[in-house]
C-alpha cells in the first residue's frame, strides 16, 4: 500500500512531462469521458479544467461543471481532476449558470427556455 502511495507522489512531484520525456505516453491508457453529452478521448490521470476545456471544444472562459452523485460541482479554473473514465462534464458561459439543465433533460423538458 505505501508503494502505490509513493507511485502517486513520485508521479505528481515530477508532472506528466517527466514520463513524456521517456518515449511518450507510457502507462497513460486513453479513456473517454463525456463533455456536454459529447464522448471525449483523454489520457487516464491528473488533467487541469483547461486540458479538459480544450480536448471537450469548451472556451475556456466558460465554466465547467463535473457530475458527482446526481449534482453539478463547479470545477475552479486553475483546478484539476482526476480522471478514470467515464466522467461527465458540462459547460456553460460565466453568465448563465442554470443553462446546464437542459444537457441533462432526457425527456426534452427544458427550464432554462423560461
Amino acid at each position: 500500500m505505501s508503494d502505490s502511495h509513493a507511485s502517486a507522489s513520485t508521479i505528481s512531484a515530477h508532472g506528466a512531462g517527466a514520463e513524456g520525456d521517456h518515449g511518450g505516453d507510457h502507462g497513460k491508457e486513453t479513456v473517454t469521458i463525456t463533455v456536454n453529452n459529447v464522448p471525449v478521448p483523454i489520457h487516464r490521470g491528473r488533467q487541469t479544467v483547461a486540458e479538459i476545456k480544450t480536448a471537450g471544444h469548451v472556451a475556456l472562459a466558460d465554466d465547467l461543471e463535473q457530475l458527482i452523485d446526481k449534482r453539478l460541482v463547479p470545477l475552479a479554473d486553475d483546478g484539476s481532476v482526476t480522471i478514470k473514465g467515464e466522467e461527465l462534464f458540462v459547460s456553460h458561459p460565466k453568465d448563465s449558470s442554470s443553462s446546464h439543465e437542459a444537457l441533462f433533460a432526457q425527456d426534452g423538458r427544458s427550464t432554462a427556455e423560461d
